[in-house]
């Protein structure tokens, strides 16, 4: 049995046929993505003829084979007529007008340039996988730093008296960002230890996430200095 798969993209998803011995399939679960049918088995059981339907191997991202449900061409026509998806009449046209005749002269889908080989079809998807896999790694790396960030803030406003803030909390409180170097909060520490002192409010020891035991003032205190 000779087989040929042939790639092409219909509004940026990808679509696999299979020319095998002359007759044209189509991976059922790439048709089904295009015609936004969300179940492939129910789709294909509910719409398509048995006689119409087959399985093939081809290779999966993880450069395996994999078995897929193929259509023949009246059955991709019966998932059209059965789909709700405002693309499924231009779709239809472009597979008709343009795809099935180029492929029926030439073998291969002009527009794409592609009648892969087996080992091509893995490399194209390998490079796929690659890429996907950096963006969720990306994704995943900016989530971590967010819940940081959210756990640092929580164990900053976090007190034993709940109108008392260490300086760094207290930024955290009123979402301010925090632009202090190290000299700089300690000029503020001692206003607001002076602060605290001329109004009688005494200065208690709080826990700050990121540096430990330190100076909780008075949220009056820290209002009247700060100004915010």
């Amino acid at each position: 049995m000779e087989k040929n798969i042939i790639l092409f993209d219909f509004e940026e998803k990808s679509i696999r046929i299979m020319l095998i011995d002359e007759e044209i399939w189509f991976v059922a679960v790439d048709i089904c993505k295009i015609l936004e049918h969300s179940n492939t088995s129910q789709a294909v059981k509910d719409s398509c003829k048995k006689d119409g339907i087959s399985t093939a191997y081809t290779i999966d991202n993880m450069g395996r084979n994999q078995q897929v449900t193929i259509l023949n061409e009246a059955n991709m026509y019966r998932l059209v007529m059965k789909s709700k998806a405002k693309n499924a009449v231009s779709f239809q046209d472009w597979v008709v007008e343009q795809v099935l005749p180029t492929i029926r002269k030439t073998g291969k889908y002009e527009n794409s340039n592609v009648a892969l080989n087996s080992m091509e079809i893995m490399r194209k998807q390998l490079d796929y996988l690659i890429e996907h896999e950096k963006k969720i790694q990306a994704h995943e790396q900016k989530l971590e730093s967010h819940e940081l960030r959210i756990l640092d803030i929580e164990a900053q406003i976090k007190t034993t008296n709940k109108d008392y803030f260490s300086l760094a909390g207290y930024y955290a409180l009123q979402k301010k960002a925090w632009d202090l170097s190290n000299k700089d909060a300690q000029a503020v520490g001692k206003m607001l230890a002076k602060a605290s002192q001329s109004n009688n409010i005494p200065v208690i020891k709080v826990h700050d996430s990121k540096y430990g035991e330190v100076n909780g003032y008075h949220k009056d205190i820290l209002q009247s200095v700060l100004n915010f």
